[in-house]
């Protein structure tokens, strides 16, 4: 395989807002800046964000990425369209097709039916504490963060779900 796709496979796969319609978050007019809102709702946003960073992240959303011109005129690159490969596959697949023509012309393409955490490509553990920590990570401390997890992945074996939910009150 081409070394650019096996660099970039996984961030596709990682891509997990899809928006139905049409408007601001396909046509690309959903552009910087804007409420958060329409960022994070935005697919090109959202691919322009993973192919610039590796990722997806709730840091993605900040000023500094939401106001950085790279990223505005990278998505300004960005054609979101709807097509028949994928309509044929909904409701069994979510489908959604990355194509990128490199400047020397050559296309790249994968097609993924099911974003990474369905439950037909379901996360690893790794990869939901990877998430964990990324979303709870300026709201609370590690030692924190690790004893939820402890209890969440044991789940089965605590006996009063209201120990889950105290550790929980603490967030702001």
């Amino acid at each position: 395989q081409h070394p650019v796709y096996t660099t970039w496979a996984p961030v596709w796969r990682k891509l997990a807002h899809v928006y139905e319609g049409d408007g601001p978050f396909l046509d690309g007019t959903a552009l910087i800046p804007h409420p958060r809102e329409w960022e994070d709702h935005s697919i090109p946003y959202v691919v322009g964000v993973a192919l610039m960073t590796g990722g997806v992240e709730v840091g993605h959303f900040a000023d500094a990425y939401l106001k950085n011109p790279v990223l505005s005129d990278l998505i300004g690159k960005i054609k979101v369209e709807g097509t028949e490969e994928c309509d044929k596959l909904y409701p069994d697949a979510s489908a959604n097709r990355v194509e990128i023509i490199t400047k020397s012309g050559e296309k790249l393409s994968e097609l993924v039916q099911y974003h990474r955490g369905h439950f037909q490509n379901p996360l690893t553990d790794e990869e939901i504490e990877e998430k964990f920590h990324s979303l709870t990570g300026e709201l609370l401390s590690l030692g924190q963060q690790q004893e939820i997890l402890a209890l969440l992945w044991n789940l089965e074996q605590v006996d009063d779900v209201s120990k889950v939910m105290e550790l929980l009150k603490t967030l702001p």
